[in-house]
């Protein structure tokens, strides 16, 4: 990789979140054990119901979580843009993915796998730490999304009451 390459990513990823507190050696570490990955728009990242060792963070660009619909339609979850983290699950299980990753433009990704994550934690545990906490952080609030979304959900389905007030009705007008 050339010099100015290197200098040019270790830029953008003192911008993501998840290596914005590491220091310049352990950065440069982390982007030797990592891969840099290219996607062109539309192109599938990860793909729902396999089973996906790595975690990733967004250099340039962003991607799309979709869902697939039994009837070949799909649907938009959310969108993943410039420093932010996706995968975080799959560096501490073996669970299927939940929803396909597909890039929206032009994506540039750092890629790390689950054992050299581990590795690199071994190497620098202090920097490894500050990552696991954003790690940690990430999950708790994608999960406290979902129980948002699932509250909304079920707040909007028609209440019991509504229902009996209905029956009621129709039954005194026969």
């Amino acid at each position: 990789m050339a010099n100015g390459d290197e200098n040019y990513l270790l830029e953008r990823l003192q911008r993501s979140v998840l290596f914005k507190y590491l220091k310049k050696d352990a950065l440069k570490e982390a982007l030797a054990v990592s891969d840099v990955v290219h996607y062109k728009a539309k192109d599938r990242i990860v793909s729902e119901g396999e089973v996906s060792p790595y975690l990733y963070t967004v250099l340039e660009g962003n991607v799309n979580v979709i869902l697939s619909e039994n009837v070949g339609k799909d649907i938009f979850i959310s969108a993943i843009g410039e420093g932010d983290i996706f995968g975080e699950a799959g560096i501490f299980s073996f669970a299927k993915q939940a929803a396909n990753i597909v890039s929206s433009d032009n994506t540039t990704l750092l890629r790390i796998g689950r054992e050299e994550l581990l590795d690199f934690i071994r190497k620098f545990p202090s920097a490894g730490v500050k990552m696991l906490l954003v790690v940690i952080y990430s999950l708790i609030r994608k999960l406290k999304e979902s129980n948002q979304e699932l509250a909304f959900e079920r707040k909007s389905f028609i209440e019991q009451d509504d229902i009996d007030s209905i029956v009621q009705s129709f039954m005194r007008e026969s």
